[in-house]
């Protein structure tokens, strides 16, 4: 999985609109491996 740290709202927006999933009460975002494997297969 990849793991990212949103810096603010917007961006924790901005990384959901693309398949991230937000961990609860937390800035940080996940984009689980599956998610990964397809865009990489496009």
């Amino acid at each position: 999985m990849m793991v990212v740290d949103a810096i603010s709202e917007r961006a924790a927006g901005f990384h959901e609109d693309h398949g991230f999933i937000r961990l609860p009460e937390s800035p940080r975002l996940i984009l689980p491996m599956e998610v990964i494997k397809r865009l990489a297969a496009t």
